[in-house]
């Protein structure tokens, strides 16, 4: 280990010796590299950057929550929080081309990049351009951050601000596409079962004009005339009794058969008139679907390029490849 450890300090003051031999050339041309990449940077423009970050709302139904205590209890508050799948739903909807589309009609962004959409592969750049300045992440508290840049501070805070609106907007549009299919559904559902229910009715209302009103209650009290009559030798009138029981025989049974048809539809047409009643309110509704924790802000400095940072960088890599690049020319030159 001694050897080692004296072998690695002989060579460290070997380099620092070598280092300080060569100082000031390597100076210079540090100093020089560093020089060159400030310049450069001038012509680097400046970037600015507005940043939101959001988190989803909760799956709940706004119409379910109000007509369904229940559901409240199984899908949660529409006031909170959305979990991992909505925290996924919201990434996907924010990197759709929807969103992007919507900014580049918003901020007219072709002409701001200075992009000819007459040129071919003009759109494929447009996108590029507007995905290089757009960043969207999921953090690790569930939410999502989204980031802007752009040269023009405003114009950067403006297309934050309108990613907000334009989540909503592309949410409540797939939403409704699939509500106003729903709505018509029961929509359809509800007219045909209430047509159903009322040609039911249209067959009660001719069996009741035959004298058929509750079956139960009729025949036992018509069987009971019928034998008081027989009893008193009312012939006549036993006979006209007989005539009332032959309907009841007929028809009684099919009239049982409707009522319990028409009070199970009538079930049916009470939870189909809910359904509707949910559907509809669920269509006309905005609600936001996501929560906005920190709002975008005008930037008042700078994000992009941080020129002494990059200048710094630049020196240290300069002044190592420089050196490097010494002892590999002094070695060649030994070996040659």
């Amino acid at each position: 280990m001694g050897k080692n450890k004296e072998k690695y300090n002989f060579e460290a003051k070997n380099l620092i010796a070598y280092v300080a031999k060569r100082f000031k050339t390597l100076l210079i041309i540090t100093i020089l590299g560093a020089f060159i990449t400030g310049v450069i940077t001038l012509f680097i423009h400046n970037k600015y950057k507005s940043s939101l970050v959001l988190f989803p709302s909760s799956p709940a139904s706004i119409a379910r929550s109000i007509s369904d205590i229940y559901y409240v209890y199984a899908k949660g508050d529409i006031l909170g929080v959305g979990g991992d799948e909505e925290v996924d739903e919201l990434m996907q909807v924010l990197n759709s081309n929807d969103i992007i589309s919507g900014l580049i009609e918003k901020f007219n962004l072709a002409e701001h990049y200075g992009i000819n959409l007459n040129k071919k592969g003009a759109y494929t750049l447009l996108y590029k351009k507007v995905n290089s300045n757009l960043k969207i992440n999921r953090t690790e508290y569930s939410s999502v951050i989204i980031e802007v840049w752009d040269e023009n501070p405003k114009i950067c805070y403006e297309m934050a601000n309108e990613i907000m609106s334009l989540a909503d907007t592309v949410f409540n549009r797939m939403h409704r596409e699939r509500l106003y299919k729903a709505n018509s559904l029961a929509q359809n559902a509800y007219d045909s079962l209430y047509n159903h229910i009322g040609k039911i009715q249209d067959s009660l209302t001719t069996l009741n004009k035959l004298g058929i009103l509750d079956y139960h209650y009729q025949t036992q009290e018509i069987l009971k005339a019928y034998y008081n009559a027989l009893l008193a030798g009312k012939t006549d009138l036993a006979n006209s009794i007989n005539k009332q029981i032959k309907v009841l025989e007929d028809h009684g049974s099919k009239t049982l058969t409707l009522r319990e048809e028409i009070d199970d539809a009538e079930k049916e047409l009470a939870d189909l008139g809910r359904k509707l009643t949910v559907t509809k309110v669920a269509v006309k509704s905005t609600i936001s679907q996501k929560f906005v924790v920190s709002k975008p802000g005008i930037p008042d400095s700078k994000d992009y390029p941080k020129r002494m940072l990059i200048v710094l960088v630049s020196a240290i890599s300069t002044f190592f490849v420089a050196l490097f690049s010494f002892i590999i020319v002094d070695n060649i030159k030994k070996i040659l």
